[in-house]
């Protein structure tokens, strides 16, 4: 069995996450099952466990008290960073104020994987795609390993499976490679 990580899982996978069908809410509870069935660590700080409480479905409110009960979360004392979050709201087209808005109520998402194992699992492609336009400003968060179940949710459930190991094609600012 691979490793264990400490995960930032943001809300829209709690609240997503439940024993339906559909396809997203399936997806989410996969996730979920995964990551506690790996052993890893879900990432907690105060801003997540608020939005956890808000938004989380019955399904991940179980979940999240057995990881609990298992022993399987880890705490961050949560810190703004005042730098990044400049640098995403820069990083936005000028009159974008409804981006600049959406990377401030997701940036605590980088700022507890940063702090903590530097990968989160989501379903908002469009906050990464927000986040990927500071990519040349973003310094040591570049490394940051962003799951989105928008995409290819059976690539994203298999990788937390195999335990988040660095992978180019998940980070949220990818390596490209050079033409010779």
């Amino acid at each position: 069995m691979s490793s264990c990580q400490d995960l930032v899982i943001d809300a829209d996978i709690m609240r997503a996450a439940s024993t339906s069908e559909a396809p997203l809410a399936s997806n989410a509870k996969k996730a979920l099952d995964a990551i506690r069935d790996g052993k890893h660590r879900m990432v907690w700080c105060g801003p997540l466990i608020a939005e956890y409480k808000k938004h989380e479905s019955r399904y991940s409110a179980t979940w999240r008290a057995n990881m609990i009960s298992r022993r399987l979360h880890r705490y961050w004392d949560y810190s703004e960073d005042a730098a990044l979050r400049q640098t995403l709201v820069d990083a936005q087209p000028e009159d974008a104020r409804s981006q600049e808005v959406a990377v401030l109520k997701d940036a605590h998402l980088l700022e507890a994987a940063g702090a903590t194992g530097g990968r989160i699992i989501s379903k908002d492609a469009a906050a990464r795609n927000l986040f990927r336009r500071a990519c040349p400003h973003l310094g040591s968060y570049k490394k940051i390993l962003w799951g989105d179940l928008t995409g290819l949710p059976e690539e994203v459930i298999a990788w937390v499976r195999e335990g988040c190991s660095e992978k180019n094609e998940f980070r949220i600012c990818p390596i490209t490679q050079k033409k010779h």
